[in-house]
C-alpha cells in the first residue's frame, strides 16, 4: 500500500484515470471504515463502488485541483469530467458531458487504514 500522504492522492488519481478499481489495494485498507451512506465498509465495497461508477461514467477523468498536505495527513480537492452514460446508483444516465466538483477528500498517511477519506 501507499504510504506517503502525496503517494495516496497520485493513486487515488491513477485509478480514476485509468478506470481500475483494483486500484484500491493501494490505497484503501482492508479494514476500511467509510463514513458516507451510499457505500459500505471494507475494501471489496469500495472497489465494488468504483467499478459501478467506472460503467455509469466510462470517459470519466479527475484531476486533483488542489492539495494540502500536513504531516501524515493529507486533503485534496479534486474535479471530476465524464459522460453520465448508465445506470448510477439509482439514477439513470442523463446522457452529455457532466463534471462534477470539486470534491473534497481526505485521508491520514500510513496507508489510511482504516479510515481513508475521513480524518
Amino acid at each position: 500500500m501507499t504510504a506517503s500522504p502525496d503517494g495516496l492522492v497520485e493513486a487515488f488519481v491513477t485509478m480514476l484515470n485509468e478506470h481500475d478499481p483494483d486500484l484500491v489495494d493501494r490505497f484503501v485498507a482492508a479494514d476500511y471504515i467509510n463514513h458516507n451512506f451510499f457505500v459500505p465498509d471494507g475494501r471489496e465495497a469500495n472497489r465494488r463502488f468504483w467499478a459501478s461508477f467506472f460503467t455509469a461514467l466510462p470517459d470519466v477523468t479527475a484531476t486533483a485541483e488542489d492539495v494540502v498536505v500536513a504531516g501524515d495527513r493529507v486533503v485534496g480537492r479534486f474535479v471530476y469530467r465524464g459522460t453520465h452514460g448508465g445506470e448510477f446508483m439509482g439514477t439513470r444516465a442523463p446522457g452529455g458531458e457532466s463534471r462534477c466538483g470539486p470534491s473534497i477528500s481526505g485521508a491520514c498517511g500510513t496507508a489510511c487504514s482504516p479510515n481513508i477519506g475521513t480524518n
